[in-house]
Formats: C-alpha cells, sequence, structure tokens
C-alpha cells in the first residue's frame, strides 16, 4: 500500500514538472573521446560497450582493434585502401 502511494506521488510530481530536475544542471561531460562509436561498433557487429572497452584498454582485443583501425582508415577521404571484408 506504501509503495502505491510512493508511486503516485511520483507521478503527480513528474507530470507538474517533468524536466525540473534536469534545469539548470551544469553538463559534467567531457569532450567526447571516440566520435561515431555507436556507428562503428554496429558496422562491427559489436556492442558499444566492448568496443569503448577495447579502445581503453579495459579489455583486449587484437581482431577487433585491427577492425576499428581499418574500418576508420576508410572513413578518412582521400585514402586508398582496400575493401573491409
Amino acid at each position: 500500500m506504501l509503495r502505491a502511494t510512493r508511486m503516485k506521488n511520483k507521478a503527480k510530481n513528474l507530470r507538474e514538472a517533468p524536466h525540473a530536475r534536469f534545469q539548470g544542471k551544469p553538463d559534467t561531460r567531457g569532450p567526447t573521446e571516440f566520435p561515431g562509436i555507436v556507428e562503428d561498433a554496429k558496422a562491427l557487429g559489436v556492442s558499444r560497450t566492448h568496443l569503448w572497452r577495447v579502445l581503453t584498454g579495459q579489455r583486449e582485443s587484437a581482431r577487433l582493434l585491427a577492425r576499428y583501425q581499418h574500418l576508420k582508415a576508410q572513413q578518412r577521404p582521400g585514402e586508398d585502401t582496400p575493401a573491409f571484408n
């Protein structure tokens, strides 16, 4: 019963000011470390978090790192590289 009351109060508060908790909050994120990582992860067939962990050294995957570097080399304009398989 108490839980249902809390849920009703929470829903009521969100209806009154849905974005109040986000107003005035400074952005604490720094610059993007790996721009386009979501699209790159999809192209490589892995999750974004797995790719990020490999790129930051939290996980080791020589094959994925090589595929990522090859993909990034293809994305650079003006470079002639063979097609990615």
